[in-house]
């Protein structure tokens, strides 16, 4: 029975991880032949474009290449274009891609070798051309803002810090909740410039700002000088009502009297005479119920305007108190007897 030593089974540990380790890696940049050989063409053709100035052609194909086969050379160009279309940044990062693209054992290895050298170099010489925008806010707390800089987001960790551009106008805008603000700047090759947004929150509204309300009934129950002595001008009604009542009938009354007072025998009738002066008996009595109502209203009005309450009541008070109060006039009563006008109660 053949025997294995301990060395033995080492070297078999070793072959077999770097078969698994081969078998990993080669799907990650194994192509079958057909797809390399289109791709080589995609490359070459985008190539050809970039050396005849036709940068956005190149950078199309370039990039389509890359995305499938991502070796250097394929890296190299795809930024040589990007730099070409004034996007410094993106390029910066392909060069930085065609440095760390790793070799493929199918392809030319001494070729790839070469590119990842100079794409080295190429980045290396890009770095001072890129400008740097820091962007300033106030207003709010930085990490409270959210900032999108040529429609890319930016980290919260990173406002305020030096970020690369690329050159021309960069457009920047700055939200916060509801609070939204943007701007612009022209930045050229190598510059670094800075630009401050100030973000304003809107203000919380009159409402939350005071408090719930009281209803119109309470402000006006509160607030309103007729709210609070409308006893007073209803009494003051009364005496005005009263006064046309004592007018009118008053004028009616002496009118009759006067009419009766100048008949004669000769110009009217006993019966006649009688019948005027009925008519100035009743108007005087209508008369003189219009002048006492006149004189309650003006003494009732006058009272209770000196009586009632002139100051707007509390609030608390206001609820705690029914709205048909009217204070001090529980406490007055007024009437009629026999040649005056009776006032009674405590003020």
């Amino acid at each position: 029975m053949p025997r294995f030593s301990l060395l033995s089974s080492h070297r078999w540990f070793v072959v077999l991880l770097a078969a698994c380790v081969v078998l990993l890696a080669r799907p990650a940049s194994a192509v079958d032949e057909a797809t390399r050989a289109a791709l080589r063409d995609l490359g070459t053709e985008g190539v050809h474009a970039y050396q005849a100035g036709d940068y956005a052609t190149a950078r199309q194909k370039l990039d389509e290449a890359f995305s499938i086969m991502r070796t250097a050379p394929l890296a190299l160009w795809s930024a040589r274009a990007l730099e070409k279309s004034g996007l410094l940044v993106q390029a910066s990062e392909r060069y930085l891609a065609a440095e760390r693209a790793p070799v493929d054992p199918e392809g030319d290895q001494q070729a790839q070798i070469d590119a990842r050298a100079t794409a080295r170099e190429e980045r290396a010489a890009l770095q001072p051309r890129i400008p740097r925008l820091t962007v300033r806010i106030e207003g709010v707390p930085a990490a409270e803002a959210t900032l999108v800089v040529d429609g890319r987001d930016v980290p919260a960790a990173l406002v305020g810090k030096s970020l690369p551009v690329n050159p021309g106008t960069v457009e920047v805008i700055a939200t916060s909740g509801d609070a939204k603000t943007s701007g612009r700047v022209d930045i050229a090759e190598g510059e670094n410039k800075d630009l401050l947004l100030t973000l304003r929150p809107s203000a919380p509204s009159t409402a939350a700002a005071e408090g719930p309300q009281p209803d119109d009934a309470s402000t006006t129950s509160e607030r309103s000088l007729v709210a609070r002595k409308w006893p007073a001008f209803v009494a003051a009604g009364v005496a005005v009502a009263g006064g046309i009542v004592w007018t009118v009938f008053g004028v009616q009354s002496m009118d009759a009297k006067s009419q009766a007072d100048a008949c004669t025998a000769a110009t009217c009738t006993s019966e006649r005479v009688d019948e005027l002066r009925q008519q100035a008996w009743d108007a005087g009595n209508v008369a003189t119920v219009g002048m006492v109502l006149t004189g309650v209203g003006v003494v009732g009005a006058g009272v209770l305007w000196f009586t009632l309450p002139g100051a707007s009541k509390t609030s608390e008070t206001a609820r705690r108190e029914p709205a048909f109060d009217v204070g001090p006039l529980a406490q007055v009563e007024l009437g009629v007897r026999p040649g005056g006008i009776q006032l009674r109660g405590r003020f």
